[in-house]
């Protein structure tokens, strides 16, 4: 299976598609089996002509970013409590 992967990417990517497919790899893995995936349904699909180029691997990268859903941060603050002043006022402060 893998071996079939990168015999389909050989031959739809130049050397620098390549070389940004192998960077992305490692530092995010996940990302870069995603577009890889993409880049063989594509081809299969015939949707590329030609070899993909580093410019069109940083735009299919950038849909990929864009399809991932990242959960909205946020921030709670949580303000401590604290007794009322009343006990201060019985003892005469």
């Amino acid at each position: 299976m893998k071996e079939q992967r990168k015999a389909i990417l050989g031959q739809i990517l130049t050397n620098e598609a390549k070389e940004r497919l192998s960077n992305i790899a490692v530092v995010k893995p996940e990302k870069a089996e995603k577009l890889e995936m993409l880049l063989i349904q594509n081809a299969q699909r015939g949707k590329i002509q030609g070899k993909v180029t580093e410019g069109q691997m940083i735009d299919l990268l950038e849909q990929v970013s864009e399809s991932e859903v990242k959960p909205a941060t946020t921030i709670k603050f949580q303000r401590k409590r604290f007794d009322d002043d009343d006990d201060l006022d019985a003892l005469g402060f």
